[in-house]
């Protein structure tokens, strides 16, 4: 996802399909690009520092186990109901 995603999701109908008021995809929002604050420096230094090929692999890893711990949440709770 990125903010061209996001903006685009408000515009195409996501407040309404998600039951989202305005207050809560502000936090939405915001959580994307307080995320990605917190991850530019550590990336950005790691990239100059180890092999970029093994570097983005170990991204990939982690990004999967990530994702598959965030769906297995999604789908034993009651949160997207």
């Amino acid at each position: 996802m990125n903010s061209l995603q996001l903006g685009s999701s408000a515009i195409l109908g996501i407040l309404e399909d998600a039951h989202l008021n305005s207050t809560q995809y502000n936090w939405l929002s915001s959580i994307f690009y307080f995320g990605y604050l917190l991850a530019e420096y550590p990336q950005n230094w790691a990239l100059q520092r180890f092999p970029v090929a093994k570097w983005l692999a170990g991204n990939l890893v982690i990004w999967w186990v990530l994702e598959k711990f965030a769906l297995r949440w999604i789908n034993n709770t009651k949160y997207l109901e």
